[in-house]
Parts: C-alpha cells; structure tokens; sequence
C-alpha cells in the first residue's frame, strides 16, 4: 500500500453517465475526512453525450494546481480509456468497465494495474437500475481511495433522501455493490491514510466565492442573462440574494442587464452582471456609456475559449485586450483578476470599491477553469470597514453650483446620487462640462479626457497588491495573470527544489497596470517568460506596449489549464538557454 502526501484521480465517461456527480462526491468525500482538494472538469457543450472527465488531486497539505499524471483513472466507457490513458502515470491504476469494447481498449494500456468493474453489469443486471451505474463507480473508488463508506453512504444520503426511498435505496445499493466488488478482488487499495478533523476552512468553487464576495460588498441586484460558464453565479444567487432584501434578474440580454446595473449603482445601490466573452462584446457600448457618463457599474467575464460560440465549456485567457480596449473612442475601465478561488472572494469586493471611488466600469477577468473549479479555502473573512462608498461632496451645495464633473487634479469628481439635496445634474453620453451640459468644444473634450484618465495616476499613487513569491535574487522571472498563477508555484517550487532560482509576480490589476511594481520586477530579472491560455500573448502585448520587453510567450490555447510539468519544462528550457 503507497503512502502518498497527494493523489490524483481522473474520472471519464460520456456526459449524461454522472461523470462529475461522481467527481463531486469523492471531493466533498474527501474533504469532509480532513483532506484539502483541488478540481478540474472539462464537459462538453451538448446537455447529453460528448466525452466529459473530472480531475480531483487531494492531500493533506494545500495544493494549488489538479496537478500533473493522474494516479487512478476511472472510466466509464471505451473513449475515456483512450483519451484518458495519456495521462495515467507509469504504475497507476485503471478502473474500467467490463464491457467488451472498453476491456479491449483496457489491456493495451501498458505499465498499470487493470481493474475491471463490471459497473453497467451490476446496475443494469444485478440492480435492475441502469442509471446507478456511476455509483457503482463512486463506491469502488472510495474504496481504493480509503475514504470511510459511511461518509459516502451519508453523502448519497443527503443527496437522494427527497427523491424518495425507491431512489436513496437503488443508490445505497449501487454503492455497497460496487466497494464489496472491489474489496473482494484488491486488498492493496491506492492509497491509506488516517482521516483527520477538518481544519477551519471551506469547500468552495471560483464561482461560489466570487458570489458569496457580492454578499459581503452588499449588492442588491445581480442583473444578467445566463451564459456559460457563469450561469451558476445567477443561480447560486437567486436563493440567496432575496433573504439579503435583494434580488436577481434574468434580462433579455446583455445589453439590458448591463443598463439595469447602470441604472441601480446611478442611485447609490450596488449592482453587477456576469457574463463571458460573446457577452461581454455585446456590452460595449453600455460601458463606453459608463465611462462616459462616469456610472459606477461591476462587470465580472468568466471567460471561455472563443472567438464567437467557439468552445462554450472550455477554458481560455483570451479577453483581456478586449476588456481593456473594447469599445469606441477613449473610454478607461479598470481590469482586475483574481488568481485562486480565495482570491475570488476578496478581488470581488475590492471590484465595487473601485468602481464607487472612481465613478467608473470595472471588469474582473475570471476564468471557466477558476470559475468551476473546487478548491479547500481557509474560512473567509467579512469586511472589516463595512461596505465602501464613491467620492462624495461633504456639504450640501447649492443646485446651480454643483458640477458633477468637476475637472479635480485626481480626476475624481464629486457623485451625488438622485434626491440628495443639492446634487441635481445631468448625465449623459454626450460629450458634456463640468456640469454635464453637452458640449463640443475642443478644449473642453480635450480636457475631460484627460480628467478621466487621471483617475489612472490616481489610482496608481494608492499602492495596489500584487503577489510575489519565490527567490529575490534570480536571473528567471515568471510574470503571469489569472488562474495560471496556481500551476506557476508549483512548477517553480519543483525548479527550486532542485536549486535553481526562480521568482514569480501576479498583480491583481492589470489596467491601469502598477508600473512601479511590474518595473521593479522586470529591472531584477535577465529573462522573462509570460504563460497565458491564449493563442496570441494578450498580456505579453500589454507589457510589450508599456515597457518596451520581449518577453518569453508561453501560449496554450487547447481548451484546458496549465498543469505544473508544463511551466516546469519551460522554466528548465529557459534556464538551461544560459
């Protein structure tokens, strides 16, 4: 029996076979016996059918990536084995159902240990309920995995009970039969260990944290249309968010979610949308209103491979200069990206923050890999300074004197919402002065230009986070965005280990970018290497723009995240260049 600090375990089948049902059991499983767990999912875009796999890595220590080989790899049908043999490492184990296609595809794998589960067998013949078979599954592998069967058998529990005895019985049944099956032939299970009490943390996806973050900034509306991958933020929400006195609405379209935003934070309640890509295009012109018109609005993109429908369920980097340029004439919008699941909590909230002090659209860049994945957290804090406001003018001034676009030398002007005495004015998309006439003259566009953008200068003297890990003397520098940032310290934790030295930088804000941060970074290193899941180096354009560097591009554009063996192999080609 192995003793392991981490395993990873693949699940494959086609969709509609209870793939990730049974992915999200091993993982709620195994992080209630005190286990830390990272996920990964890819499915296809049909409600039913198409090739579907589930990743889960658990350990007890925090991890940051699904990781690399899988150790087991559970199949339901004869395609999983064939694309899911690639990555089971040397020595692994394969689970299999015994239908004859999927055990020919079996025995060519070499190297492993074979497990044949007869699983469409025992639920369709000895069970009589065929769509049982992916707990037949779900009960070898938690046998393999050591995972107590009580705590399994209380999940099926929790999970069937209001469907009726009928359905809890068949999936009870399925269950024992498939981990007696499995015990009786494999006495050397994958992997042991002792189950510990769970230390004061949270199972959370990308996406739950980012909507649970909305909470704790005080929104009252989530206005948006439903679009993969971030349909189950509304969804999630629209449970939630009445018992806060708010609400969800599903618009026609993104063009109106978006306006029912700007029409909500232009009265002082906070508001935001979700979107991905062909959505956030569709707003265009709704967040060159914004920054027009200087409206608070929080737009968050989870985004997906593209370009168009593109790869609806798959992941990718690639509208990041679409959320910084998008748009006709000079319209500035903040962009910021949270790197981890915990980080979605928090980088939520400091969205609305910006949006109010600044008068301006912000956009956060997600990811459907951060998005879906489900990652152990430690326990998230609430706001320790309440919810925050824009800029607001201290005293009541009179009507006529109030200039709601005010040119300031920090580019914020004062925000008066409706019915605040002495705050009435006129908002429009127009060019417009200082008290929001419209108005064509040069100077006067010349000057708000200006004034807007000095929002940038202003935002940059605050200081803003970025993360930075690994050695403070290297020759190599990682300088990256998003949900790759997980992979990125794992590879360069292994390239350390081997006692090379390395240093990573991820800034949450990406426009304006913190040049005195990313500067710093760049003087300190020889080589740069800028790993991104686009086809065309969107943030190595960005620093290529801002800095004048060449920085070393690693892009994969495949639909699916980094593992940590890639960045490790770029990092030793880099190095070993010297």
């Amino acid at each position: 029996m192995e003793a392991r600090r981490d395993i990873v375990v693949g699940i494959g089948g086609e969709g509609g076979e209870g793939v990730i049902v049974t992915g999200d059991m091993l993982t709620l499983a195994g992080a209630r016996s005190g286990q830390h767990v990272f996920t990964t999912r890819t499915f296809p875009a049909e409600i039913k059918g198409g090739y579907c796999n589930f990743q889960l890595r658990m350990g007890d220590e925090p991890m940051h990536s699904h990781g690399d080989a899988l150790d087991v790899l559970v199949c339901f049908n004869e395609e999983a084995v064939i694309n899911g043999k690639k990555d089971l490492r040397p020595g692994g184990t394969l689970v299999y159902d015994t239908a004859p296609a999927t055990e020919a595809q079996a025995q060519r794998v070499p190297g492993v240990r074979l497990i044949g589960l007869p699983m469409t067998k025992i639920a369709s013949e000895e069970l009589k309920a065929p769509l049982s078979k992916n707990m037949v599954a779900l009960g070898a592998t938690a046998y393999l995995l050591s995972i107590p069967f009580g705590s399994i058998e209380k999940l099926i529990t929790d999970r069937f009970k209001r469907k009726g005895e009928k359905v809890l019985a068949a999936n009870i049944a399925a269950i024992k039969a498939g981990h007696a099956f499995v015990e009786e032939r494999c006495k050397d299970r994958v992997r042991t260990y002792q189950p510990v009490k769970a230390d004061d943390r949270l199972l959370l996806s990308g996406n739950q944290a980012l909507a649970l973050g909305t909470l704790a900034a005080g929104v009252r509306l989530c206005a948006a249309y439903p679009i993969t991958p971030a349909s189950d933020i509304m969804e999630f929400l629209a449970d939630v968010l009445p018992r806060f006195g708010g609400a969800v609405v599903q618009a026609e379209d993104e063009m109106s979610a978006l306006g029912m935003v700007l029409g909500a934070m232009y009265t002082g309640r906070r508001a935001f949308t979700s979107t991905s890509g062909p959505g956030l295009s569709l707003m265009t012109e709704m967040i060159g209103l914004a920054s027009m018109a200087e409206v608070p609005a929080v737009i968050f993109d989870i985004q997906r491979s593209g370009p168009c429908t593109g790869m609806p369920t798959k992941t990718a980097q690639a509208d990041l200069l679409f959320a910084v340029f998008g748009g006709s004439g000079d319209a500035p919008r903040i962009v910021l990206a949270p790197t981890d699941v915990e980080d979605c909590y928090y980088v939520t909230q400091k969205c609305f923050d910006l949006a109010e002090r600044y008068s301006m659209p912000v956009i956060m860049l997600s990811d459907l890999s951060l998005g879906h994945r489900r990652q152990t957290v430690p326990r998230l804090r609430l706001p320790e300074n309440g919810q925050g406001n824009g800029q607001r003018h201290e005293q009541p001034q009179q009507w006529a004197h109030y200039r709601r676009y005010e040119i300031t030398e920090s580019g914020v002007s004062p925000r008066a919402v409706p019915g605040e005495e002495g705050g009435f004015h006129t908002v429009t998309g127009l060019e417009h002065d200082e008290f929001g006439a419209p108005c064509y003259e040069p100077s006067m566009h010349q000057a708000m230009n200006a004034k807007r953008f000095r929002k940038f200068a202003t935002l940059a003297r605050e200081g803003n986070g970025v993360k930075l890990a690994g050695d403070a003397q290297a020759e190599v520098g990682i300088l990256g965005w998003g949900s790759t940032y997980g992979a990125v310290l794992e590879a360069v934790a292994r390239v350390r280990g081997e006692g090379r030295r390395v240093k990573v930088l991820y800034p949450t804000l990406l426009n304006p970018m913190p040049r005195k941060e990313i500067g710093e970074f760049l003087r300190s290193v020889k080589k740069v290497v800028v790993p991104e899941l686009n086809f065309t180096g969107h943030f190595a354009t960005l620093l290529r723009a801002e800095f004048g560097i060449d920085p070393i591009r690693l892009d994969l554009c495949q639909g699916v995240p980094f593992t940590p063996g890639q960045i490790y192999a770029t990092i030793k080609e880099v190095i070993g260049r010297d």
